[in-house]
């Protein structure tokens, strides 16, 4: 197992992803993400509409599902963790829903 992506981001946008997964002939290629670990800072306003949601599929044109990983920021710190996963993908990216002030991270590990 090894990390396939991670990042951090203190606003709304996307802040790890890969298409590392693709093959140039269109067919073939592909990822197994077995575990994501994210985390978010606590924050003074709590925001039950933000988080981080991890979407997957064949390519960013081709999502196939979302997993929301992490509601909106919270008065307390959050480690999540989502071990022994088998989604087998092509793509993936984390992308957080609104501005988090205290921040968000993501690690994202597999073959």
């Amino acid at each position: 197992m090894k990390l396939l992506g991670s990042g951090r981001s203190t606003a709304e946008t996307t802040f790890a992803g890969t298409t590392a997964g693709l093959s140039s002939g269109g067919s073939g290629g592909g990822l197994r993400i077995k575990r994501i670990t994210a985390y978010g800072a606590s924050s003074v306003v709590e925001n039950t509409s933000g988080g981080i949601n991890f979407v997957y599929g064949n390519s960013s044109g081709e999502p196939l599902s979302t997993l929301t990983i992490l509601p909106g920021p919270t008065s307390v710190a959050t480690v999540v963790t989502l071990d022994g996963l088998d989604i087998y993908t092509r793509w993936f990216e984390a992308r957080t829903n609104e501005a988090g002030a205290g921040g968000y991270g993501v690690f994202v590990f597999g073959d």
